[in-house]
């Protein structure tokens, strides 16, 4: 069997669908922000000015809070979400080799992050020689993140909520929405 949108539901345990809606909302809020990071700096990077330097250390800071918070997201989906899928679905092969797409996916995003955090904290000290590569590399990550989403909205959602159990997903998002909010958490306070 295919693993993609059009795999049928088969009934598995009680309980109705899982709501997707938080999930949905973080991915939202995760693409919301990287555009305006990616935007902001095309256009500091096109502007050729001067950045003074309390705004290029506030937009530095802020690139790390928000890769807090998505990495926290990606690790929870990879070490809670991911599992509570496997144990719905019976024919796991082909939903192992999906799981699998989107763990590697997670890891060229950290990959991508943590070029994005060392080239914000070049940016801190010398906003002007750093702003392209910043821009270039928000720019990278937000199209890596944009076909990501994409594709867990098209082939994950569905499996999820045509075979997880609801109260099975609503006890995986518990510790998820907590670590999302301790990123949140992180974000807004720095």
């Amino acid at each position: 069997m295919a693993w993609t949108a059009n795999t049928p539901a088969t009934p598995h345990g009680t309980g109705t669908a899982p709501d997707l809606t938080g999930i949905r909302l973080a991915h939202r809020a995760m693409l919301a922000d990287n555009d305006r990071l990616a935007g902001l700096l095309a256009g500091l990077a096109a502007a050729g000015r001067p950045v003074p330097a309390g705004r290029a250390a506030a937009i530095a800071g802020y690139v790390h809070r928000y890769h807090a918070a998505a990495r926290g997201h990606h690790r929870g989906e990879d070490r809670i979400l991911w599992p509570v899928v496997l144990d719905a679905v019976p024919d796991a092969a082909d939903t192992v080799a999906g799981l699998v797409r989107f763990a590697d996916d997670h890891a060229a995003l950290d990959a991508v992050q943590a070029a994005c955090d060392t080239a914000a904290d070049g940016f801190a000290a010398d906003p002007e020689r750093h702003v392209r590569e910043l821009a270039r590399l928000l720019a990278r990550q937000r199209d890596l993140l944009a076909r990501h989403v994409a594709a867990a909205e098209e082939h994950l959602f569905p499996l999820i909520t045509g075979r997880v159990p609801g109260a099975a997903y609503a006890a995986a998002v518990r510790p998820l929405l907590r670590a999302y909010a301790d990123g949140a958490e992180a974000v807004f306070a720095g």
